[in-house]
């Protein structure tokens, strides 16, 4: 056994010459398949984190449109609680107008029917003037009618008296013949 021959020699030297090159590329192989695992990985990895990326930025874009609804809902809210106050105002303001006008027209219409009150008073006053002028005038006339009756009655009466003086004389005189 000792002796081992050249011939075998160099096919045990081939022989491991193979044994280790196929050693060599199985861990050649080995290694490949370990970068193309490790490769895989990476990217497998890498799609995770750009799908968690992508989640993680549409759930800030869904807070931020959130966030931007809610600010535009609180906007529209106080530009309507704004319009609503400023509403209110409005009417409120209406209204005080419309007080102040019919307290106005109110002190007007007092006034006009003061004005027309002395105005009718005064007509009463005139017209009761007038009446005890026209009494008076009316009692004026009818003393003086009174008096020229009784004027006319005083003249008949002496007038009477005057013709039975004379009637009386006249038969009287005729007596006498």
């Amino acid at each position: 056994r000792v002796a081992i021959t050249a011939g075998e020699k160099k096919r045990l030297k081939e022989e491991e010459k193979k044994r280790q090159l196929a050693e060599r590329e199985k861990l050649a192989q080995e290694r490949l398949e370990l970068e193309r695992k490790m490769e895989q990985e990476r990217l497998e990895l890498d799609k995770m984190r750009l799908e968690e990326d992508e989640q993680e930025s549409e759930r800030l874009r869904n807070e931020r449109v959130a966030r931007e609804r809610e600010a535009e809902q609180a906007r529209l809210q106080q530009e309507s609680q704004e319009q609503e106050r400023r509403k209110k105002e409005e009417e409120k303001q209406r209204q005080e107008e419309a007080r102040r006008e019919l307290e106005q027209l109110e002190r007007e219409k007092a006034a006009e029917e003061a004005k027309l009150e002395k105005q009718r008073a005064d007509l009463q006053k005139r017209k009761m003037e007038q009446q005890q002028h026209e009494e008076k005038m009316k009692n004026g006339r009818r003393q003086k009618m009174a008096d020229k009756k009784k004027m006319e009655e005083e003249a008949k009466r002496s007038e009477f008296l005057v013709k039975k003086q004379q009637l009386q004389e006249q038969y009287r005189l005729k007596r006498e013949q």
